[in-house]
């Protein structure tokens, strides 16, 4: 009964561990095709159904550790680690657009503030 427990667990972790690595990289590569298209709506969609997908997969995978664990204890601990892989993803797919979107931000902000300063040192120079 322990063998199977631990091996079931060990099988459960390695699941979720794909599945969290797979949707970041599928969510992160969706925001970055649309953010060539500048379409903020498709964006919104497009994550709204990656989190519908992740929550599905996830309610089955705590059915059938419900079904395959007989112990509290043991449904307990999955239940908790699938919460902190899904709260971990949400959290660096957040981290991650946002540091983008700033860094484009002041990019964008560098680049202006380069061009009046040498227009302001040509302005300087003429006079």
């Amino acid at each position: 009964m322990i063998t199977t427990t631990m091996i079931m667990t060990v099988m459960i972790v390695i699941i979720t561990i794909m599945i969290t690595m797979i949707m970041t990289i599928t969510i992160k590569t969706i925001t970055i095709m649309t953010t060539m298209i500048t379409i903020n709506v498709i964006t919104i969609i497009m994550i709204m159904i990656a989190t519908t997908i992740i929550t599905m997969i996830i309610t089955i995978m705590v059915i059938m550790t419900i079904v395959i664990m007989t112990t509290t204890v043991m449904t307990m601990i999955m239940i908790a680690m699938i919460m902190i892989m899904v709260m971990t993803t949400m959290i660096s797919i957040m981290i991650t657009d946002q540091y983008n979107y700033e860094y484009d931000y002041y990019d964008y902000d560098y680049d202006y503030y380069d061009y009046s300063y040498d227009y302001d040192y040509h302005d300087y120079d003429y006079d």
